[in-house]
């Protein structure tokens, strides 16, 4: 007589609760930081001192916040998985969502210093952008764990970051395009994190 062994049940693939609902709330901070930023930047020529300084401060300080958020997310909290799973090239793809607020700061600072190298850099940091955003959001949408409305939130972002790719390199749209990485992708980022929060809140009922 044969013996068969039972066949172990694969393992209940659990939302990460405190993972979605840390790295929402960062990115939704890290995001309202920057639009508030990008509103006192778009009116320096006639701001006060005061919002000089605001604009100085919160664009960094959300970049960095946003930063932090996006590796908390690759990387999950205590034995949670990251968003995107144990793949390493999708929690890579994690991190460089969140990387583009940063880099916009220094390569503004550095604008200052040499224009042309913004000529060359702003493509380059669009193109990242768009690859990470694209990565994430398939990882998300066929990974099955999360609700498919968090992957369409980042096929959206990286909907926003091919458009303003396309403004990059065309210098007379510059504006536009300062428009759309100053204002728009954070605004967007603030939707992320939104669902990001909401998802990790859902997430609580996998363990009644």
């Amino acid at each position: 007589m044969t013996v068969h062994e039972p066949v172990a049940a694969p393992p209940v693939l659990r939302r990460p609760r405190r993972t979605l609902v840390v790295g929402g709330a960062g990115v939704v901070v890290g995001g309202a930081l920057l639009v508030a930023g990008g509103l006192a930047l778009a009116g320096l020529a006639a701001a006060s001192g005061g919002a000089v300084v605001w604009a100085l401060l919160a664009l960094p300080l959300g970049a960095l916040v946003v930063l932090a958020a996006s590796i908390v997310l690759a990387a999950g909290l205590g034995r949670e998985p990251g968003l995107a799973g144990m793949s390493t090239g999708a929690r890579t793809a994690v991190v460089l969502t969140g990387v583009p607020p940063l880099l916009l700061v220094v390569v503004s600072a550095l604008g200052f210093a040499d224009p042309g190298a913004t000529s060359l850099l702003l493509p380059a940091m669009q193109l990242l952008a768009v690859l990470a955003g694209a990565v994430v959001a398939g990882s998300l949408l066929h990974g099955g764990v999360l609700r498919r409305v968090v992957g369409w939130s980042f096929a959206a972002l990286a909907v926003v970051d091919a458009f303003a790719l396309g403004l990059s390199v065309l210098p007379a749209a510059y504006p536009v395009f300062q428009a759309v990485v100053v204002g728009v992708r954070p605004a967007v980022l603030v939707v992320v994190g939104a669902v990001l929060l909401r998802e990790g809140r859902a997430a609580a009922h996998d363990r009644h």
